[in-house]
């Protein structure tokens, strides 16, 4: 049976459509990578360093823009957009020192 990606009714303060829309864009970049990895082993070494930093980027970028939705092009910096969210980084160094 095929995925059938959900459209959401109920919002809250952040766009939840967007949020999906954005996540299934990573998922599918994430999945096309696995399918090529799949497909040529040999590459697998080549095709993460390639795609990795831009699957990261693509969850870097729903997270950045999950209030504002597709207006947060205008008006967040695009190296902001794609950069690894600072909230995150002080949760991992506060789960890495336990």
């Amino acid at each position: 049976m095929p995925f059938v990606r959900p459209i959401l009714t109920e919002r809250n303060d952040m766009d939840s459509e967007w949020i999906l829309h954005t996540l299934y864009d990573a998922m599918d970049a994430l999945s096309e990578t696995i399918t090529e990895i799949e497909e040529d082993l040999p590459a697998a070494k080549e095709l993460l360093e390639q795609r990795i930093p831009m699957i990261y980027a693509k969850l870097n970028y729903a997270w950045h823009s999950r209030d504002l939705g597709s207006a947060a092009i205008g008006q967040i910096d695009h190296d902001q957009l794609v950069s690894f969210p600072e909230i995150f980084i002080s949760k991992f160094s506060e789960s890495s020192s336990k």
